[in-house]
């Protein structure tokens, strides 16, 4: 599941069985709600001509090359 548990280090601390259920229960939804959000690149667009060489482009004496 990919929780750490110190069983040792809980029993020194004196905690329950049940309280230790709860902290892993606790951490696997935090976990969960974490993953449930996805980050994702806004889409790819073409890029857009400046006037400038759109004009350029239009103008009768351009030679493509």
């Amino acid at each position: 599941m990919g929780v750490s548990i110190n069983a040792a280090d809980a029993v020194r601390q004196g905690l329950r069985p049940d309280t230790l259920r709860s902290q892993v229960l606790s951490d696997l939804a935090a976990r969960g709600d974490a993953t449930a959000i996805v980050a994702t690149p806004p889409a790819v667009t073409a890029p857009k001509l400046s006037p400038i060489v759109a004009a350029a482009q239009k103008s009768p004496g351009t030679v493509n090359r």
